[in-house]
């Protein structure tokens, strides 16, 4: 989130590449799903998730990007949605 936080969305892609292959060496069997798709968490909002859809994350984790939007959660779900929408 930090490196999110500081306009690095690479590294916090790389991060959570990191968290996937950690699953993998402790064999916890969750490994294949990092190598299907790619999730952003943490710190998500409308202003910061272009670069990282951009980037090629399939999923974003957006809760309180949601239900902490200064004009609610409605309005969140649709300006994501038209942001995602223009990038892909």
């Amino acid at each position: 989130m930090a490196k999110l936080d500081r306009g690095d969305v690479d590294g916090a892609m790389e991060d959570i590449r990191l968290q996937f292959r950690v699953f993998r060496a402790s064999g916890a069997g969750l490994f294949t799903i990092s190598q299907l798709v790619q999730i952003a968490i943490g710190g998500i909002t409308v202003d910061n998730c272009a670069p990282l859809v951009a980037a090629g994350a399939d999923f974003l984790s957006v809760v309180a990007g949601v239900w902490s939007y200064t004009d609610g959660p409605a309005a969140a779900v649709r300006d994501f949605n038209k942001i995602i929408d223009g990038v892909t």
